[in-house]
């Protein structure tokens, strides 16, 4: 074989592997944070804020929380997830809750993981008129 066909071989070798490696339907995702890019400040107090992550069929089950972080501080801020968030890649959904110290719920962003073609890195940016966050994780 010479060097052109060699390198046709191996291309289409590499090309193969990266499509084989990307097919992640089965795939459980793992949220690790959460950076609050900005939100609708409706002059709200100087508070701490911190997120929830619920369940979206049942708002009462909280899957995760974060730290908190002061509201005046400037943004974008990254917020650790505990304990850590698993769901399967393109079916559960969930949903992101920004909450003040002082004032409570503040907004919130529904996360429908179906809409979400994930290849690497796992981080995909949501938002909605309240907030704009990115959240983050791997996948195994």
């Amino acid at each position: 074989m010479n060097s052109r066909t060699v390198r046709i071989v191996l291309f289409l070798f590499f090309v193969g592997v990266l499509f084989t490696s990307c097919n992640n339907e089965d795939k459980v995702f793992t949220l690790k944070t959460i950076k609050l890019q900005a939100y609708l400040n409706r002059d709200l107090v100087e508070q701490n804020v911190y997120f929830k992550v619920v369940d979206q069929n049942d708002s009462t089950s909280i899957l995760g929380t974060t730290d908190t972080y002061p509201s005046k501080i400037t943004f974008p801020a990254v917020f650790g997830v505990k304990p850590f968030v698993n769901s399967k890649l393109y079916q559960n959904s969930y949903i992101i809750q920004l909450w003040g110290e002082t004032t409570g719920l503040i907004g919130s962003c529904q996360v429908e993981m179906s809409q979400y073609k994930i290849i690497f890195p796992l981080e995909m940016e949501v938002e909605n008129d309240e907030m704009t966050i990115t959240i983050a994780g791997s996948w195994h």
